[in-house]
């Protein structure tokens, strides 16, 4: 199943997939990085 699929499926609105993929980038590249200091916020999209 591709990405249009499953979120024809969510219950909440979801984002269009290159919007997905820039928040899945913010999320993980620090954490690839290395340590990273604070907690990620859902609702930002950012590390605190």
């Amino acid at each position: 199943m591709g990405y249009r699929n499953r979120v024809a499926d969510a219950p909440d609105p979801v984002p269009v997939f290159d919007d997905a993929v820039r928040l899945v980038a913010r999320l993980l590249d620090p954490v690839l990085a290395g340590p990273v200091p604070g907690r990620w916020n859902p609702e930002s999209g950012q590390w605190h």
